[in-house]
C-alpha cells in the first residue's frame, strides 16, 4: 500500500531534515542515505529535489550535488535558487573575473536572482 501524500511529504521532510543534520555533524554518508531516501519517496519530486542539492552545495558536496542535479526536472536544474548557490559557493575561491563572467553569463541566459546580483556587484 502507499502512503497518503500528506504523510509521505512529512516523512521526505524529515528525511531530508536528518540529512541536513547529518551533514552538519561531518557524517556525510548518513546524509546521502537520508536524501536518497527522501528522493525515493519523494518521487523526485521538485522541492523536494530542489531542498536536497540546495543542501548539499551549502554543505560543499558538489560531486554529490550533481548527481541529485542530473536526476531531477528541467525545472529544478533551472532553477534560479540553485544556480545563486552554485555561484555563491564558488565566488571566494575562483578568480573574481571567472566569477562575474559566470554571473553575467547566468543573468544573461534569464537566470535572476538577488544573491547573483549581489555577488556581481562585489566584483
Amino acid at each position: 500500500d502507499q502512503l497518503d501524500p500528506s504523510i509521505s511529504n512529512y516523512v521526505v521532510a524529515g528525511l531530508i531534515t536528518s540529512g541536513k543534520h547529518f551533514l552538519e555533524s561531518g557524517k556525510k554518508d548518513q546524509a546521502i542515505n537520508a536524501f536518497h531516501k527522501a528522493e525515493s519517496l519523494s518521487g523526485s519530486k521538485d522541492m523536494f529535489m530542489k531542498e536536497i542539492i540546495l543542501s548539499l552545495i551549502k554543505a560543499g558536496d558538489k560531486e554529490q550535488a550533481e548527481s541529485f542535479l542530473e536526476r531531477s526536472s528541467d525545472a529544478v536544474k533551472k532553477s534560479a535558487d540553485i544556480h545563486a548557490q552554485q555561484l555563491e559557493a564558488i565566488h571566494l575561491s575562483y578568480p573574481p573575473t571567472r566569477v562575474l563572467k559566470i554571473a553575467l553569463n547566468m543573468i544573461n541566459s534569464g537566470i535572476k536572482h538577488p544573491k547573483i546580483f549581489e555577488i556581481k556587484s562585489l566584483i
